[in-house]
């Protein structure tokens, strides 16, 4: 947003704080940013700007460089992280995001998987990966970008000259919350455990090649050169979460509450998936700002939704288009819409049955040739999507290249071409197994409906 966008009780100061303020805005996730104009342009006020920001993670350093810039709605001008008399800004002591501390932030989220529970390691379901989240952590973190960064318990890594080994160096004074310290240990005794069980290193690292030089320095060595392993060992592989040294394969959170996070687990009812959480005292990330979070388990997005609606949770994990409408169009409600990875695929298996048809590239693009993406984006969710292609990059994405592959649109006469080339003129049956998720039973509707 250019300086003219912004409203005229903010043009004054931000004159007088151009740089703390364009600090702020350039330092911003695309979601934070809108955040951020929005309270630039007066549409929100200070107090919800505040407890926006907190929600979203935006940090006191930047709530306070834009309040700085644009002043105060509400006679306050005390930005996050400042005392009242001053304007330094927070220190690393202060609670991040600053704002109010206190209160009891109640979470709707996916009913975890029974069969699991909360077993870090073979995890598989939204609802059990935001649960076990909340104690344990990860050895690589999330950057302000979205990518991989140095904020969880590795602070830097390096793969040697062909990258079949890396050394990760640990960060210092971090405590399991039964007091004991953090080592390099855990994180061996962790990689051990997913390389065993298959948890996204199988066939990547072999149970034993980790070596330990001392308790903060941690050597992987790969089975081959492999570019992608601080990936693997982050949140976006849910069951890498680092556990302690003498943990097991199968051991739960419940069954033994630990880590090394922010939030210690007080209590967990299977029944209803309700998990309560307290503060770490002694958490390396410093103070947390709420006395306790709850997580509650929901059996359908839509009932997590009318949750909300009714302001019985303050968070929900995630929404489909349809189930969210009442969300959508609450005017209470502020709707941002930053660019989003988030996408639906179609998988064939090639392998099975054993030269099944879709080991033909000809009948895949058949399939693809009869779906009505157009369709799909209308009915499910009424716009609020773009049309994807059968293209690897995402258009929110560095390196996306809009005429890389030519946009794929319903064919059905090339379709049945396609068929009996490959030698099923006739047609053929295939199954299509869905996941009960969201939108996807009706996304594979439609598809069968095109096919």
């Amino acid at each position: 947003m250019g300086k003219d966008a912004l409203s005229d009780s903010c043009e004054g100061k931000y004159q007088m704080s151009a740089k703390s303020f364009d600090w702020a805005r350039r330092s911003a996730s695309p979601l934070e940013l809108d955040l951020i104009e929005h309270y630039a342009a007066r549409k929100i006020s200070r107090r919800d700007f505040v407890r926006r920001g907190v929600i979203i993670g935006l940090g006191a350093p930047a709530m306070a460089s834009v309040i700085a810039a644009c002043g105060s709605d509400e006679g306050d001008t005390s930005a996050p992280g400042t005392t009242a008399g001053g304007d330094s800004p927070a220190t690393s002591a202060a609670p991040a995001g600053g704002g109010s501390k206190g209160g009891d932030l109640k979470v709707g989220l996916q009913f975890g998987d029974a069969n699991s529970g909360l077993d870090p390691l073979n995890m598989l379901d939204g609802g059990t990966y935001g649960t076990v989240s909340q104690s344990f952590e990860y050895l690589v973190g999330l950057a302000a970008d979205g990518g991989i960064g140095a904020t969880a318990l590795a602070v830097d890594w390096s793969p040697n000259d062909d990258a079949s080994a890396w050394t990760f160096k640990l960060r210092e004074g971090v405590m399991w919350q039964d007091g004991t310290p953090f080592t390099s240990a855990d994180v061996a005794a962790t990689i051990d455990r997913m390389a065993v069980a298959g948890a996204g290193l199988a066939g990547i690292v072999t149970e034993g090649n980790t070596e330990t030089p001392d308790d903060l320095t941690v050597v992987v060595n790969l089975d081959s050169p492999n570019g992608n392993l601080p990936v693997l060992v982050s949140l976006f592989n849910p069951q890498s979460l680092i556990t302690p040294v003498d943990y097991s394969d199968g051991t739960t959170l419940d069954g033994r509450p630990s880590g090394t996070g922010a939030w210690i687990l007080d209590s967990f009812d299977a029944t209803t998936f309700t998990s309560v959480y307290l503060p770490n005292p002694n958490w390396w990330g410093g103070a947390v700002n709420l006395d306790s979070v709850t997580l509650q388990g929901f059996e359908s997005t839509g009932t997590m939704v009318a949750a909300m609606s009714a302001r019985e949770v303050d968070v929900v994990q995630q929404f489909n288009v349809i189930d969210g409408n009442t969300l959508l169009n609450d005017d209470e409600f502020n709707v941002l819409r930053p660019p989003s990875a988030a996408h639906r695929q179609l998988w064939f298996n090639t392998q099975l049955p054993e030269e099944g048809p879709f080991a033909d590239a000809r009948v895949r693009k058949a399939v693809c040739l009869c779906i009505n993406r157009q369709q799909i984006v209308d009915v499910l969710y009424e716009g609020e999507a773009i049309i994807a292609n059968d293209h690897p990059i995402h258009p929110s994405l560095p390196f996306y290249d809009a005429g890389a592959a030519e946009q794929i649109t319903p064919d059905i006469e090339q379709a049945k071409a396609l068929l009996a080339e490959a030698g099923y003129a006739d047609g053929l049956t295939a199954t299509l197994q869905v996941g009960n998720l969201q939108e996807i039973p009706d996304m594979a509707a439609i598809i069968e409906a095109n096919c």
